[in-house]
């Protein structure tokens, strides 16, 4: 998992250079073995070009999800504009409760500030889940706590002296702009391009990867074998 779009679309050139060079080796054993065709050896060719092929088809579909990036971009938005959004809603709390002895005010600022950070917590086990049900548990969590900010704004704005209403104001704002930045977060997250790019790396293009070990193994032994009777 690269760290920037730039790194990523590095590391997939890198990726598609290196394939080409097999392919060029690839083709140039096929020449080999074509000039003095063996049956074992053609056919431990033909098994490794047809999990040569699986990985490369593998490797297209990591790169394309990997070079979008969006786990990482959710990650960004998330402790960048996110973070800043809560910092602010917070400040706006603070400077409104400041000097407060209206408990049902105290209340309500509390219990604002409490959902919000709690949906920011929540942010990052969205990002890196690659499960749809865990996601949509957390999703509902998020629901739930927003409305109590929204509930407890309302309060807030009503309870508080008109030379206070600006607090509530900026209050607001933030949390407006959090929400919105949540939104994204959460559309980026189920894209889920990153997480899955590692996953099908970590399981299918190993398994793939294997067979072609195996096969050239065999490839090697053949040649081996072949060299030995050659001189005798």
């Amino acid at each position: 998992m690269a760290e920037t779009d730039e790194a990523s679309l590095a590391f997939a050139d890198e990726s598609k250079r290196a394939a080409e060079a097999v392919e060029a080796d690839l083709t140039e054993l096929s020449r080999l073995i074509g000039m003095h065709p063996a049956a074992d050896e053609s056919k431990l060719l033909l098994e490794f070009e047809a999990a040569w092929e699986q990985v490369r088809k593998i490797d297209r579909v990591i790169l394309d999800l990997a070079v979008q990036n969006t786990n990482l971009k959710a990650f960004r938005l998330s402790f960048g504009k996110g973070r800043e959004a809560v910092e602010r809603f917070e400040d706006a709390l603070n400077a409104l409760t400041r000097d407060v002895t209206d408990a049902q005010l105290i209340r309500a600022a509390a219990e604002a500030l409490s959902a919000e950070l709690k949906i920011f917590t929540l942010h990052a086990p969205h990002i890196v889940s690659p499960d749809d049900t865990e996601m949509n548990e957390i999703e509902q969590v998020i629901h739930a706590k927003e409305e109590v900010v929204h509930r407890s704004l309302a309060i807030l704005a009503r309870l508080s002296p008109a030379d206070q209403q600006p607090y509530v104001n900026e209050a607001v704002a933030a949390d407006r702009e959090f929400m919105a930045v949540t939104v994204t977060v959460m559309e980026w997250s189920r894209r889920n391009t990153n997480v899955n790019s590692l996953n099908i790396s970590l399981d299918r293009k190993q398994k793939a990867t294997a067979l072609c070990e195996a096969a050239l193994n065999q490839l090697h032994d053949a040649f081996e074998r072949q060299a030995f009777k050659a001189t005798r």
